[in-house]
């Protein structure tokens, strides 16, 4: 009886068993960015606007308040306004 039960048992395992579904970094299935509804909704949105970077004066303003903001770096991560004209 033990080894038919395994037999019965291992079987329906191997019915059960569907094919691997691979899934992408955000966690799910890459099956709906093809679907028709996806393109409809992002082909009329305009692609977003970067932002201008804080200037030098702001981010030390913004760092007095606040010890873990960055230390201002003119050019690297905030525009001197003395050095860099705004395009």
């Amino acid at each position: 009886m033990g080894q038919s039960l395994k037999i019965i048992l291992s079987s329906f395992m191997i019915m059960a068993a569907t094919p691997a579904v691979a899934v992408n970094w955000e966690g799910h299935e890459n099956f709906f960015l093809e679907v028709v509804p996806v393109p409809t909704l992002t082909d009329g949105v305009a692609p977003p606007l970067p932002q201008q970077p804080l200037t030098c004066d702001e981010r030390r303003k913004a760092r007095a308040g606040n010890p873990y903001e960055q230390v201002a770096i003119p050019n690297v991560n905030c525009r001197d306004v003395e050095l860099t004209p705004i395009n």
